[in-house]
């Protein structure tokens, strides 16, 4: 009769040079996870079993889904296990985040956004092309408004030459009056 042989925990995953659209199994999630939240009074099998069952859990109550059996996304996992230990999880690659954020209050208004870096090579191509292509029609707008300002240029001049005297015949007026200049007030 053999023996069965002897159970050998999974080591923990290289992540070198993974993106958030590479793929990890369940026992590699597990060997790395438990690497990063176990301290010195902890059994590491007792750990790894808590871990195991926890995602487990989360893939039966669809927190985390799978590529196919047993499989899932690195970036998933990431986002995953960030939500469940109040730990850095820097050796995950995350998938890329961006925000707008809107305020508006009368009568001024602000907005901004931000964007985290591509976590792979494929990904920072597609952000390049991406990016040249928005460049390319930013380029074409910056032409169009430019024309039509060249375009509207000799209308422009003659409004401010017609404009000019009686703008200023006003002004004068003002300065002109008791109460000196009246700035906002409308005559």
């Amino acid at each position: 009769m053999t023996k069965a042989k002897p159970f050998v925990a999974t080591p923990v995953p290289d992540l070198t040079g993974k993106g958030p659209d590479d793929t990890i199994r369940r026992a590699q999630i597990v060997a790395l996870i438990a690497s990063i939240v176990t301290t010195p009074n902890d059994d590491p099998r007792t750990i790894r079993h808590r871990i195991s069952s926890k995602l487990t859990t989360d893939t039966k109550n669809e927190k985390l889904h799978w590529v196919k059996p047993g499989v899932y996304r690195l970036g998933d996992v990431s986002d995953w296990a960030r939500q469940e230990w109040s730990r850095p999880f820097d050796m995950l690659p995350m998938k890329p985040r961006t925000a707008t954020v809107m305020a508006t209050e009368s009568p001024d208004s602000a907005s901004g956004s931000a964007y985290l870096l591509p976590m792979s090579l494929a990904e920072a191509h597609a952000t390049i092309h991406s990016l040249h292509q928005r460049i390319a029609t930013l380029e074409q707008s910056l032409a169009a408004a430019e024309d039509q300002l060249k375009r509207d240029a000799p209308d422009a001049k003659k409004w401010r030459d017609a404009n000019f005297h009686r703008t200023k015949e006003h002004r004068d007026s003002l300065a002109k009056s008791p109460g000196g200049s009246h700035r906002g007030s409308r005559s």
